[in-house]
């Protein structure tokens, strides 16, 4: 086996960012986990105050008040557990940016770990006010930081592996159609991602009960008087009324949902015919095509176990994972894309 020396390469391959920025990244998405179940639960005052909790420093805050029998099902378990876990992961990412700034020459790189510091920052003060002035539609854009969040830090996870230096073969070949397509299907993926939250954060229940129709159509005709009706169903039920505003929004995340899922399957179909495939990039297909698969079967049980905490929360971090993988690989045939025509990478080893 031989290979092209390359100290770029050297440089850049760092195993011990690389193994700290992926534990972070995985911490992000326990995260976002948390953050699903207080929203699921309903748990997101649970906690009247902030910085602090309850009068306590948030660190010092007693372990009877929040831990115990069937701790689960305690809102306060989930609130204060959000901010502990929150206050790791904002250190953390201090920690990973000085590191990148010790030893990480590229200039670039050090910008995209201080934003994500900035951003991580950014993100609890929003989480903060919300609680502070009882903003629940505060919680839309604390949900959207959470995602770009994510993608930095598995962007600059991305960085330290030997896909992202080192050129696949045929990496010439690899159509721009790909890169295109990529972008488009993940920029859809993450308006989806807000208009979710969106819908989340209203906590006004299902606007549509049923699945996969929607009042037994496939785009109902809400008229005042059906609207009436419906509500005057709900409120039997022990539910909150809707509106048809609530109705459109899932009607088109429902949609959006279809368009993101033949988004995935026709990138993965084209990944997988192609014969100058890189590896790393038809498991990455592989994967995300498997995660928007079970995304759909989460999305569709939401609805039909009346939201089930546990289901939905599911339903949220797998969205969170598809942004991710979409995401890893928009970035990675770009840059083999522009690496092929600069030449900036050594190539991949060769069998002799």
């Amino acid at each position: 086996m031989t290979s092209a020396p390359s100290s770029q390469l050297q440089t850049h391959y760092n195993k011990g960012l690389l193994l700290f920025s992926s534990l972070l990244t995985g911490l992000i998405v326990c995260l976002i986990l948390v953050g699903a179940q207080v929203t699921s639960t309903n748990s997101g005052l649970s906690v009247p105050d902030w910085p602090t909790s309850y009068g306590y420093n948030m660190f010092a805050f007693p372990f009877e008040r929040w831990l115990g029998p069937r701790f689960w099902t305690n809102p306060i378990f989930w609130e204060h557990s959000h901010r502990l876990f929150a206050s790791l992961t904002g250190t953390l990412t201090l920690v990973l940016a000085v590191w990148i700034w010790m030893v990480d020459r590229r200039p670039w790189l050090r910008w995209v770990a201080t934003a994500a510091v900035g951003l991580v920052i950014l993100q609890g003060v929003v989480g903060g006010l919300r609680v502070v002035f009882k903003w629940n539609d505060f919680g839309i854009p604390h949900a959207a930081m959470a995602q770009l969040f994510l993608l930095t830090i598995g962007f600059i996870a991305l960085t330290y592996t030997r896909g992202w230096n080192r050129l696949p073969r045929h990496a010439e070949r690899l159509p721009r159609q790909w890169q295109r397509g990529i972008h488009l299907v993940v920029g859809l993926i993450f308006l989806q991602l807000i208009l979710g939250a969106t819908m989340r954060h209203q906590h006004h229940g299902l606007a549509i009960p049923d699945f996969p129709a929607a009042y037994r159509h496939l785009w109902p005709h809400i008229t005042p008087e059906r609207l009436d009706e419906i509500n005057a169903g709900r409120l039997l039920d022990g539910q909150p009324a809707t509106s048809i505003l609530e109705i459109h929004l899932q009607l088109i995340h429902r949609f959006m949902a279809l368009v993101i899922f033949i988004g995935i399957f026709t990138c993965s179909l084209a990944i997988f015919r192609c014969r100058q495939s890189p590896p790393r990039l038809r498991n990455l297909a592989i994967l995300w095509l498997t995660l928007v698969s079970l995304q759909v079967c989460l999305g569709a049980a939401t609805i039909w176990t009346g939201k089930n905490p546990v289901v939905t929360s599911a339903h949220v971090v797998t969205g969170a994972l598809l942004f991710l993988v979409g995401s890893h690989m928009a970035a990675l045939v770009s840059r083999w894309r522009r690496a092929a025509v600069t030449g900036a990478l050594a190539p991949q080893p060769v069998l002799s």
